[in-house]
């Protein structure tokens, strides 16, 4: 494998990379997000104060449903597909890495 085709391959990797953390952080504040919001249902020190009017309740409930649409239900499909991409490229890198090896069969008898 050729040194532009290195880079090439180490950019996308790096790419997928830098993708797949930025998702795995919006999932992380979206969860803690909802952790704080059904904190509100939970009895406990936090929520001494916490209003549990039927229109509190239904607050909680759309501010829930928007965290999941928005964020977790969004980010999960792209996390997957990241994880595949990266894994997509792993494999050529290894392959091409094994294929480049002195006495490798590479295939072009």
């Amino acid at each position: 494998m050729h040194s532009e085709e290195n880079a090439i391959l180490l950019h996308d990797i790096r790419a997928a990379m830098l993708n797949h953390s930025g998702l795995h952080k919006e999932v992380q504040d979206s969860l803690m997000q909802l952790t704080e919001v059904l904190q509100c249902l939970v009895p406990g020190p936090e929520s001494e104060h916490a209003d549990s009017s039927p229109d509190a309740l239904h607050s909680l409930r759309q501010q829930v449903n928007e965290i999941m649409a928005e964020d977790v239900e969004q980010c999960m499909p792209m996390l997957q597909l990241s994880s595949e991409k990266l894994s997509e490229l792993l494999t050529v890198m290894v392959r091409d890495v094994i294929q480049a090896k002195p006495g490798a069969d590479t295939g072009s008898d």
